[in-house]
């Protein structure tokens, strides 16, 4: 049978191509190593750096600027080498490339392969490399953590960052008044210090940022500085949870044993109470509106990270509450990398899981992503899932998104025509985004789409293009949200440009439109209700329990016996 390939044309999932500078360190002995220059396009200077890697052939990444302004970046993987011929990956785009090395190695002549299967020629030229062991004494992690930066250096960056949230952001002062931002502005500009530590400047510019409320706008460290700090830099060695502003310690990353038992609370770190360093965290973490149960969902999620940015000492004294006492213990740090191993994908690389009960006559549908590799491979997949829900004849379905980022529309919309009872638009046309004319017109219902009971697992990481799939589902079906607020509705801001202070090398995400879905009803800077709210609790976490799926199969049967 035909695939229902609802929005299938070209150019609808062009991609802009990036950034960074990885492994400072090339192979000067290696002809494949280097950086590689050409035009995409004919118009956007391209870079494709690539280098050695302790624990894999090759690592590297793709820049890509607009005259003269960063576009986007990426790093690229899957690179593999062999009879001068290169591929590799660029998965934040879901694109490929093919590319043939002349036989100087001089010139690589050859193709990015989109997601919607077209092809564009690019041609580069290998550039002239620095001297090795000045690029590798340059991105020694201890050069960088010890750099200290001048209070004018910092006032710089820091009108740089304004002008241009200014000139590019579409909503900037939609969740803070103009007024009040100037007043926050003004106050840090009050905490700039005589010398300040690229951690400083973080912590000073992030708390200034996140009142713009949006989700796709924040800054990060230096991509440089930050791969090396997971290398080398200290990281507390404990998992742990934020529940209801607390927090609570579930185990140790390495083999140091606390003899602590999971579950006790931690008072605080290093002589700083919880409530404080909470209140560091939560500050710096852009959200929607300042959306809460995004920034809880992220501290959770990547807590080593924020925290590093407050605490990086080689030395942990943590104090707990246990069941039976206080207690403090004191813990040697270790890199992110002990913590968070880099673990091989394996699978389909699809982010879609399913599993089907008989008897209950129900489905589960986890979507953990709308960033997919292969259109095809995905419908294909989502055809065989619905096909197999109407010959089971299932009669409900949950469809889990939490975590779900977001991603390209595309998927999102084409996961949509399953759900949708009728033809529907995804977006709000906007002029400024031609490339996705598709979805600005009415688009058609799957032969296969599911017609019974709907419910939608949602949380605060569900951002983005999840957030605008979640407003077309409460918009067009019956279906019932349980979880918490999610971290995006009808509205996000997007189409964003990186740019990288001068002095600090500081990374700003900031959006330049605003893309909203063809909904009514839904109100900017109000939050999406859900049902239900479904808390996730300490003895669950214990457990290993999924608070989630236990309350959906009791309301299952609850709406059986009415």
């Amino acid at each position: 049978m035909k695939t229902n390939n609802i929005i299938r044309l070209a150019g609808i999932l062009a991609p802009v191509l990036l950034l960074f500078h990885g492994n400072g360190a090339a192979m000067s002995q290696d002809p494949y190593a280097g950086t590689w220059e050409g035009a995409f396009m004919g118009q956007f200077k391209t870079l494709v750096r690539i280098s050695a890697s302790p624990t894999e052939s090759y690592v590297g990444n793709i820049t890509m600027f607009d005259a003269g302004n960063l576009i986007q970046d990426d790093p690229i993987s899957e690179i593999r080498i062999a009879d001068n011929r290169l591929t590799f990956h660029i998965r934040a785009k879901e694109t490929d490339f093919e590319g043939l090395f002349n036989e100087e190695v001089t010139g690589l002549s050859g193709k990015f392969i989109f997601p919607d299967g077209s092809e564009h020629p690019i041609m580069l030229r290998k550039k002239a490399e620095a001297d090795p062991s000045v690029t590798r004494s340059e991105d020694t992690y201890l050069e960088h953590s010890r750099k200290k930066y001048s209070a004018t250096q910092v006032k710089e960056d820091l009108d740089s960052l304004m002008r241009s949230l200014e000139k590019y952001h579409p909503r900037l002062y939609a969740s803070t008044k103009e007024s009040d931002m100037r007043r926050v502005e003004e106050a840090v500009r009050q905490r700039i210090e005589p010398e300040m530590s690229l951690e400083d400047c973080f912590r000073l510019m992030a708390p200034l940022v996140e009142k713009v409320g949006c989700s796709h706008t924040g800054i990060r460290l230096p991509e440089h500085y930050g791969k090396l700090a997971e290398e080398h830099g200290n990281y507390l060695p404990l998992q742990i949870t934020c529940l209801q502003d607390r927090a609570f310690y579930l185990s140790c990353c390495d083999k140091q044993d606390p003899g602590i038992p999971p579950g006790s609370e931690i008072l605080g770190i290093n002589g700083v109470p919880w409530p404080e360093i909470l209140e560091q965290m939560l500050s710096m973490i852009p959200s929607e509106g300042h959306c809460m149960t995004t920034k809880y969902q992220e501290i959770n999620r990547h807590f080593h990270s924020w925290f590093y940015l407050l605490d990086h000492s080689g030395t942990f004294d943590v104090e707990f509450r246990t069941p039976s006492s206080g207690r403090t213990v004191t813990f040697l740090a270790c890199s992110l990398r002990e913590i968070n191993p880099v673990r091989e994908e394996t699978g389909t690389g699809l982010p879609i899981s399913f599993s089907l009960d008989r008897e209950k006559g129900a489905a589960i549908l986890k979507v953990a992503s709308f960033g997919v590799r292969d259109l095809e491979e995905y419908i294909r997949e989502l055809d065989s899932l619905f096909r197999m829900l109407q010959y089971h004849q299932i009669s409900d379905l949950a469809v889990d998104l939490r975590g779900n980022s977001g991603g390209h529309p595309i998927f999102a919309a084409q996961l949509f025509s399953y759900l949708s009872p009728g033809e529907f638009t995804y977006f709000r046309r906007n002029t400024e985004a031609d490339e996705f004319e598709p979805l600005y017109h009415p688009m058609p219902r799957s032969p296969f789409a599911f017609s019974g009971k709907l419910c939608i697992f949602v949380d605060g990481a569900c951002l983005s293009t999840t957030g605008h799939l979640i407003s077309l589902i409460r918009y067009h079906t019956d279906a019932f949200f349980i979880g918490e607020e999610p971290g995006s509705s009808f509205s996000c801001n997007d189409f964003s440009i990186r740019l990288t202070l001068s002095n600090t090398s500081i990374e700003a995400n900031i959006p330049r439109t605003t893309f909203e879905t063809a909904v009514e009803g839904f109100v900017y800077g109000e939050s999406f209700q859900v049902d239900e709210l479904v808390p996730t609790t300490l003895s669950d976490i214990l457990a290993a329990k999924d608070p989630y799926l236990l309350f959906y199969f009791e309301w299952l049967d609850k709406q059986r016996r009415i």
